[in-house]
């Protein structure tokens, strides 16, 4: 009986301590699920990303226009082995990503340098999209995560060069849209 009576205890325990993991939604996610409005979208291919380990990675900007007003947004997407990963950007985020680049580019000369087993230094924007790099074993290595939670989620780049690119890019496109 007093196992019956344990086992039941840690269940229920169990039970009420278990929580679920709720994916917030992003910015654009918010605005695109407006219900009881017309909206048109518009897409423009972008330059891809230079990413290792066989990333399969599509970039665009995307204008959505609805009643309400319109917004513009760079999305990145990798299709990974179970699901698709997306991260979106929007047009205020771009300057801030594109400056903290540089000074993530200035501060990975001195990080090397300190010669640490490992080190990581990242940027993250609203959405929980992040771009940064890590030191391993005297290897820097940058990477940017286009979701805060799962897996097939992160793209090592071969350099950060592709995604600088990539942003300015987008930056000159939205501001002629």
């Amino acid at each position: 009986m007093r196992k019956i009576l344990f086992i039941l205890v840690v269940l229920f325990g169990t039970t009420l301590n278990a929580q679920d993991v709720k994916e917030s939604k992003s910015r654009m996610d918010e605005f695109v699920s407006q219900t009881g409005v017309i909206m048109k979208y518009q897409d423009y291919n972008a330059p891809k990303i230079d990413a290792m380990y066989y990333a399969s990675t599509t970039t665009k900007i995307r204008k959505v226009m609805t009643d309400s007003g319109t917004k513009i947004y760079l999305i990145i997407r990798n299709k990974g082995k179970y699901n698709t990963r997306t991260a979106s950007f929007t047009k205020d985020d771009i300057p801030e990503v594109l400056k903290a680049i540089t000074l993530l580019q200035e501060e990975s000369v001195s990080d090397l340098a300190t010669s640490p087993n490992y080190l990581e230094n990242k940027f993250i924007t609203e959405d929980g999209a992040e771009i940064g790099y890590y030191i391993s074993d005297s290897k820097l290595t940058w990477y940017l995560k286009l979701e805060k939670y799962g897996s097939d989620n992160t793209l090592h780049l071969k350099s950060i060069n592709s995604v600088i690119e990539l942003f300015q890019y987008s930056e000159n496109k939205i501001s002629t849209l």
